[in-house]
């Protein structure tokens, strides 16, 4: 067989599945398994021929990934909430910042939205904490500024991707 000659992969339901568990239980973290899942659904979708989709068993191998791809996607929101929990609990904006940045807005409030309806905030209310932060981190950019209505963040030393964060958590609150 010549290096360039396409070859037959065969794939079944349960061989997909028992796939998938390994790459799941294998990957580092939550967020390479969804990554892992979403190139093989790719991978799938491009290079299964007409003939492939068309069968009844193509539905149900797509099916089956896409079912650990969300299965995946929601223990990323689950590890999100875990860490948003503790951010809010610490008063600790820069965590805040890296869980936003590791997520999608989407995503950000899916995990806030897990982590309040579990009660895992207990006493810490993310919201009057975001809100009374950004509102002195808006008064110290207002002031470095010199301008009214005008914020220079980063003269007052504040990090925009912090205040980023914080103004999204102030969302759950309004």
């Amino acid at each position: 067989m010549r290096a360039d000659q396409p070859f037959r992969l065969t794939i079944t339901p349960d061989g997909i599945d028992a796939f998938c568990e390994r790459l799941r239980r294998s990957s580092a973290t939550a967020r390479r398994a969804v990554a892992g899942l979403a190139a093989l659904q790719t991978f799938l979708a491009e290079t299964a021929g007409s003939g492939d989709k068309a069968s009844s068993t193509y539905p149900a191998i797509r099916d089956r990934i896409a079912g650990h791809l969300e299965a995946a996607s929601q223990a990323v929101i689950d590890q999100a909430a875990n860490s948003l929990v503790e951010a809010v609990q610490q008063r600790d904006p820069a965590a805040v910042a890296a869980v936003h940045r590791n997520l999608s807005r989407s995503g950000f409030h899916q995990a806030l939205g897990r982590a309040e309806t579990s009660g895992s905030f207990g006493a810490a209310t993310p919201a009057a904490w975001a809100i009374k932060w950004c509102s002195e981190a808006e008064r110290r950019a207002e002031a470095a500024s010199g301008y009214p209505d005008a914020f220079d963040f980063s003269t007052a030393g504040i990090s925009l991707e912090q205040y980023t964060a914080m103004r999204d958590l102030c969302e759950s609150g309004r």
